[in-house]
């Protein structure tokens, strides 16, 4: 009998404690405020991957930006990989947004790289970051801030500067575009004066192809173009009046 009265309030008991747990869940629900979503724990939370107006981009490192209004973060840069890529003492590489320099073996590839090194390798650098934080091989998209060495109240916007500088040619793929009227400008300036890579003499074409949907253009010899359907073909009479436009040279044909 002792047994059965045990068994009863054991069964009570345990109908009481989930019913506490249910009004208490239940409680909690609707008596949390408005508008305010329960957040995650911290071990639950993740980096955003997909920038849009609020949100903060990847960073190296999952570190914020240290002003979240320009999408800027200071990084150190251990060593450059060429004269548009460099590795972060984190380990992490970072491709230069709107930029493209010569490949090894190519004219003025050592010079590029070289320039490259001279300003930030070993060296203290500010990330800015577009739509785009990553490419598809994983290295981050940035455009690169640092101080003036000769005057640290100055600051060297390196993608420009390698442009302007004859260091390198604009590379521009949507959605990564903030500053394309500004590198476009730069190389202007640097083609007009023959400055760096611009010295180089490439053969003249009868004329360039380039597609309504692609920011390269090629040579009329060039056997990608045969892949643009004959109404997305934009013709140019020059090289440069498809490089006043924007459009970057094919890395196969070289225009």
């Amino acid at each position: 009998m002792a047994l059965g009265k045990k068994k009863y309030l054991l069964i009570i008991v345990t109908i009481c404690v989930a019913f506490l747990y249910i009004f208490g869940k239940t409680a909690k629900m609707y008596l949390r405020p408005a508008g305010r979503p329960e957040q995650a724990s911290p071990a639950c939370e993740t980096r955003t991957e997909k920038q849009g107006e609020g949100q903060v981009p990847i960073e190296p490192n999952g570190v914020e930006p240290s002003n979240p209004h320009t999408s800027k973060a200071t990084v150190k840069v251990a060593k450059v990989i060429d004269g548009d890529t460099l590795e972060l003492a984190s380990g992490e590489k970072v491709r230069l947004i709107g930029i493209d320099t010569p490949e090894k073996d190519q004219f003025y590839y050592k010079e590029a790289k070289n320039r490259l090194k001279k300003l930030v390798e070993d060296r203290d650098i500010a990330l800015e970051y577009d739509v785009q934080p990553a490419d598809k091989y994983g290295r981050i998209l940035g455009y690169v801030w640092m101080n003036d060495a000769k005057n640290p109240e100055q600051e060297i916007f390196v993608n420009k500067s390698m442009i302007e500088e004859g260091y390198a040619n604009v590379y521009t793929i949507p959605p990564n575009v903030k500053y394309v009227e500004i590198f476009v400008q730069a190389q202007k300036e640097a083609r007009k004066v023959g400055k760096g890579l611009w010295n180089e003499k490439r053969p003249v074409s009868d004329f360039y192809v380039a597609s309504r949907n692609s920011n390269v253009f090629h040579r009329n010899t060039c056997k990608t173009i045969e892949q643009i359907s004959e109404h997305n073909r934009l013709i140019y009479k020059t090289a440069g009046e498809a490089l006043d436009e924007g459009k970057s040279p094919c890395r196969t044909c070289r225009p």
